[in-house]
């Protein structure tokens, strides 16, 4: 969070390398990602996509259109697309980042999951609640399959789809969630994480919308 210290420092090591290697380095586009990752923090999402492009640029050169270094740009393009309501290009990136993810590492790997959970964000900010509760569905099973049962991730997957329920007032279904993601959380994470404390708060919600208002106060 020392973001002036990062803004000081970043464009250091990225005139170095530019020295060192010259323009067309992926040292270079990690440098220019890193400077993006800052702007997107910040709220400067123009700028971040402005960097975003530079970096995709210098990778996709480098490596060409199908390395995972290349989806991995792609989808932090999206990620500042997304931030300015720029859904379509934030899509069209993201699916050319999923097409390359599932032709190197197959359907069921972490980063197909990652980016599918990309594409529900997006899908729930449109409002395809139906599209957006289908990604996170996808991207809970993949890491399912992958981590087993007992893991964080899929407990932030599950916590998406509940969030999905109660966007649908589905309230019930969405309580039985949030209290399945609540024990999966106890279960993996240390007691102040703060994935826990927000799905105290969602599930606070849920129960408000039901009128249960002295268990809706004790998880808020």
């Amino acid at each position: 969070g020392h973001y002036d210290v990062c803004n000081s420092l970043y464009p250091r090591v990225l005139e170095m390398h530019r020295h060192i290697y010259g323009e067309r380095h992926p040292l270079v586009a990690g440098d220019l990602a890193s400077m993006a990752a800052v702007q997107l923090d910040l709220g400067y999402y123009s700028e971040a996509e402005r960097l975003d492009r530079q970096s995709l640029d210098v990778m996709q050169s480098y490596y060409g259109n199908n390395h995972p270094e290349t989806a991995n740009r792609l989808t932090a393009l999206a990620q500042a697309l997304t931030y300015q309501k720029k859904y379509d290009e934030s899509v069209s990136a993201l699916e050319q980042a999923l097409a390359i993810e599932k032709l190197v590492y197959g359907p069921a790997h972490p980063a197909v999951a990652e980016t599918l959970n990309e594409l529900g964000n997006v899908a729930s900010m449109r409002d395809h609640l139906d599209e957006a509760e289908e990604r996170f569905g996808r991207a809970a099973d993949i890491y399912r399959s992958v981590y087993g049962d007992h893991h964080y991730l899929v407990a932030i997957a599950l916590s998406n789809v509940a969030s999905i329920s109660y966007d649908k007032k589905d309230y019930p279904r969405a309580e039985q969630l949030f209290r399945d993601v609540i024990r999966r959380y106890k279960e993996t994470l240390p007691a102040d994480n703060v994935n826990l404390g927000i799905a105290h708060i969602k599930l606070g919600r849920t129960l408000l919308r039901q009128n249960r208002y002295r268990d809706a106060e004790e998880e808020t």
